[in-house]
């Protein structure tokens, strides 16, 4: 018979605890700017109307949940999001004042090309710290 006897997990739980408390944050507020900067290069593809939609455009979070944050970015504020929904989706409209169809999609994908990269360029610092 083999016996393995481990010492120092209860300093491994605190580590990761603490661990945990510093990178938690840091994660939070990396997701909201990366949520803002999508918004904000989504702006200049919404449809122009009225200029009405463009104004709802909105990045709400970062919420925490357990170990999952989670942030929204999100157009159609004020009971607009089934127009922000057929503006977005349909891409037989015409949009003459400027803008375009998916207009949130297209720098969702695009952002998505180094995020992981920057998220840990934000994130870092917490784990050295």
């Amino acid at each position: 018979m083999i016996t393995i006897e481990l010492e120092g997990i209860e300093a491994l739980r605190q580590s990761w605890q603490r661990l945990q408390a510093q990178v938690g944050p840091a994660a939070a507020r990396a997701l909201k700017a990366e949520a803002d900067q999508i918004l904000e290069a989504s702006l200049p593809l919404v449809p122009v109307d009225t200029t009405l939609l463009i104004l709802t455009g909105m990045v709400e979070g970062p919420t925490v949940s357990g170990h999952e944050t989670t942030v929204d970015i999100r157009y159609g504020g004020h009971g607009l999001a089934p127009y922000a929904i057929v503006q977005h989706e349909d891409t037989t409209f015409n949009h003459p004042n400027g803008g375009q169809h998916h207009f949130l999609s297209e720098p969702v994908f695009t952002a998505t090309g180094g995020m992981a990269e920057r998220l840990g360029a934000r994130i870092g610092p917490a784990l050295r710290g």
